[in-house]
């Protein structure tokens, strides 16, 4: 959803006013089309993002105030010397433009006090509004805030912090998902580099993006390549340990083979035990066929899903039917040993 209407109102109602006035004055051309171009992409980002402090931060850091207080001046000046943008008009003085800056600023800086997680684009609103009340024209603040790189740093708090990406890593980490892990890793290692790169230590958004669609599109197969093996190791677990609790003596009271009458459980569960290999042995031989020939017990993402407890079965039931792979084939009846280590757990455990 968009940001808060009122919220925009408050951040874009001064552009509009002077669109407006520019406009009502009879001022046209090419510099009034790119004052309404400046505002209109502000006016798009209210109804691109939804949250506020995001909002507020990338109309501070992205250059939409520049452009369009660059066009109003341009457009007051055409004016004021009878130029083809318009009528007659009052030509800004700096300290008014400077004024309209600061205020464009002052009305980000509040919404970011707001926020939880903006400081850092809040301390650059902060210096970049005390350089602009320390008394100087409206060209040496322009001029003062390029060399300070304060516009290079602003910008560079839109994009995610360190901190953020190196959590990210963590919980990526923290989960076994190896294949995200790593796209993590490598988006984190961008952005470090990135920021050495830069004079201030700041991340160009522009320049940030387009490294994450990079990295997205880079680690795209591995990451679904995983997703695909890891959606289908349960199916073939389940098949080897029905197969096998199907023929232990308390088959008929587990809810996996329980049904409204007598005959329907014992259907079930004489299913399980002549169907489940056949159905085995094809969705192995598939399994086999999308990943490769390599046992899908022996793939690392079970050992994974394993580790990060993501798995059903316990330990030991899953040993269990590791070991009962071999016996699981069609037209064969389960080893007494392996029906004797199933018969342990009992009905519905895990």
């Amino acid at each position: 959803m968009p940001v808060d209407p009122t919220m925009v109102d408050a951040m874009l109602g001064t552009f509009r006013d002077l669109l407006d006035g520019v406009r009502t004055s009879g001022s046209t051309g090419q510099d009034v089309g790119e004052m309404a171009a400046a505002l209109a992409a502000m006016e798009a980002l209210g109804q691109e993002l939804s949250d506020v402090g995001e909002f507020s931060a990338k109309l501070a850091g992205g250059g939409y105030y520049q452009r369009f207080t660059d066009a109003y001046t341009r457009v007051m000046t055409a004016a004021a010397g009878g130029g083809s943008t318009g009528a007659p008009a009052t030509t800004p003085d700096d300290a008014t433009l400077l004024a309209q800056s600061l205020e464009a600023y002052e009305a980000s800086l509040s919404q970011l006090r707001s926020m939880t997680g903006q400081e850092e684009a809040i301390a650059v609103l902060e210096q970049l509004l005390a350089l602009g009340r320390s008394g100087v024209t409206y060209p040496v603040f322009l001029r003062q805030v390029d060399e300070a790189g304060l516009n290079e740093a602003l910008g560079g708090t839109i994009t995610p912090s360190r901190e953020t990406l190196a959590a990210a890593v963590e919980h990526s980490r923290s989960t076994g998902d190896v294949a995200r892990e790593a796209e993590a890793i490598a988006l984190l290692e961008r952005r470090d580099a990135l920021a050495a790169a830069s004079p201030t230590g700041s991340v160009d958004p522009f320049t940030f993006d387009l490294e994450r669609f990079r990295i997205a599109v880079q680690h795209a197969p591995a990451i679904a390549l995983r997703d695909a093996v890891v959606q289908r190791l349960p199916r073939l677990l389940d098949l080897v340990i029905d197969w096998l609790d199907a023929h232990t003596t308390w088959a008929a009271h587990d809810s996996r083979f329980t049904g409204p009458s007598a005959a329907e459980t014992q259907r079930r569960i004489e299913m399980a035990r002549e169907c489940n290999p056949g159905f085995y042995a094809v969705r192995a031989a598939q399994f086999a066929e999308m990943f490769g020939p390599s046992p899908w017990w022996q793939r690392p993402e079970l050992e994974q899903e394993r580790a990060a407890e993501r798995i059903l079965w316990t330990d030991a039931r899953m040993q269990l039917a590791l070991d009962a792979i071999p016996a699981c084939v069609p037209m064969a009846t389960a080893p007494p040993e392996l029906v004797a280590r199933a018969e342990a757990f009992g009905p519905n455990a895990f």
